[in-house]
């Protein structure tokens, strides 16, 4: 999605889950697998709703703060299809 629905977050970002925290990361990909680079966001878990939407290639996720009027909007092609992501997506809910 756009920068904008997004919060902000650089096209390639990923997701890092622990009990109490929301990390992203940018990252590269490279041959010989996945280069994390800076982190792009870090955001408490506490009041998170997770959302999914199946569309035609990917699985849109919107992640919602309600306290903090905050969303986040990840909808990257493939990712219904990544066994990782839907880890995390199930990991949040």
């Amino acid at each position: 999605m756009g920068k904008k629905r997004a919060s902000g977050l650089p096209g390639q970002s990923l997701l890092a889950v622990t009990p109490t925290r929301l990390h992203a990361f940018k990252y590269k990909m490279k041959r010989n697998g996945i280069v994390l680079k800076d982190e792009a966001g870090d955001w408490d878990r506490a009041g998170l709703e997770v959302n999914t939407e199946r569309l035609q290639t990917t699985t849109r996720v919107t992640l919602e703060w309600s306290k903090d009027d905050k969303t986040i909007v990840c909808d990257q092609d493939g990712m219904g299809d990544n066994p990782w992501a839907d880890d995390v997506v199930r990991e949040l809910g």
